[in-house]
């Protein structure tokens, strides 16, 4: 993850609260197929989707339930090789970005930018993202 300024350590944090928010709202309709390289159920998946009506609170659903299941399994290289498991280069690189910028830090106090912006800002970058 050097390209993105990442550290082994950062890379292998547990997802925290304040990330957890917003990178929930970074994802499309895929994120029904992250269930197995998460080590969840495809229960975790049909609960969430029989639980809410907007795709949103389901993600939301799905994501929260992934963090209390897995708890110190629930980190960014986990997630970021799932969405790139998936084809989702651009929300893995996304993620790192957001990680890299210290996106949402609890210490800045700061109101963080949109996720779409810093997705799209990561798309157009000509980094490559590694698997592991």
């Amino acid at each position: 993850m050097e390209e993105f300024g990442l550290s082994e350590e950062q890379f292998d944090q547990v997802v925290s609260e304040s990330h957890f928010e917003a990178i929930t709202l970074c994802y499309s309709e895929k994120w029904r197929y992250l269930y197995t390289d998460l080590n969840m159920d495809l229960i975790s998946v049909s609960n969430a989707n029989r639980r809410h009506h907007h795709e949103l609170d389901k993600r939301k659903a799905f994501f929260s339930e992934w963090k209390k299941k897995r708890g110190e399994e629930a980190s960014y290289r986990k997630l970021v090789s799932a969405l790139l498991n998936i084809d989702r280069r651009q929300d893995a690189e996304g993620v790192c970005r957001l990680l890299q910028e210290g996106f949402m830090e609890e210490e800045s106090g700061n109101r963080p930018m949109d996720c779409s912006s810093s997705l799209s800002s990561s798309s157009s970058s000509s980094s490559s993202l590694s698997s592991g």
